[in-house]
């Protein structure tokens, strides 16, 4: 490792050598350390100025962009395995998935577990919005289904769309006509990811 140009209190630069992988502080990594010039920060890494990246970003958790100390903006996700039981058409999820003051960027779903018998399809939507299927439409309930609200609702969100109140999702088994049926056999299993993005006024 390389350092230069070290001129006021705080200045700490880093030029990785060819061969050299470094990391800054202690702690579990969320990826393999193995390329040549990797860099891992374990916990907070500020850029004051301009920061340039060359290539792929892979943010893992979350981004947020701030000016002084209030949240002007982030992006999230959240994501949750929603059950819909045997004896049941209706699951829904523990968690606001639609979290409040928030602009859905996507709503993305994989069956993780297909019904062992009765409904043919499913439908997702938020349970208070008063429109089951907005984000997924009368789809398939095979294993290892792949949904997002672009291609596959019912076309009223087919972009991002603001949200002022928190909502949880819901999924609805039917008979692929609109009619509700029951699981049976064994529980169907699907997973639900939400992104989104957060705007917070400034506090100052």
């Amino acid at each position: 490792m390389r350092g230069h140009g070290l001129t006021s209190p705080g200045d700490f630069p880093i030029l990785v050598d060819p061969g050299q992988i470094v990391q800054v502080g202690a702690g579990a990594t969320s990826h393999g350390l193995s390329t040549n010039a990797d860099v891992l920060v374990s916990n907070e890494l500020e850029v004051n100025a301009m920061s340039y990246f060359d290539k792929l970003i892979n943010i893992y958790q979350g981004y947020k962009y701030s000016i002084g100390y209030s949240v002007l903006l982030q992006l999230e996700a959240l994501a949750e395995e929603i059950t819909i039981a045997i004896g049941n058409s209706t699951g829904v999820s523990a968690a606001n998935l639609i979290p409040a003051d928030a602009i859905i960027l996507a709503v993305l779903c994989r069956v993780n577990q297909a019904p062992g018998a009765g409904p043919s399809n499913f439908d997702v939507g938020r349970t208070g919005g008063g429109n089951l299927d907005e984000y997924v439409d009368n789809v398939l309930v095979a294993l290892a289904g792949r949904f997002s609200n672009v291609v596959d609702g019912d076309g009223v969100f087919v972009g991002p769309h603001n949200e002022a109140a928190a909502d949880t999702i819901t999924i609805t088994t039917t008979d692929g006509a609109g009619t509700p049926v029951n699981v049976a056999g064994a529980d169907m299993i699907v997973r639900v990811v939400v992104y989104y993005m957060e705007l917070t006024p400034p506090a100052a």
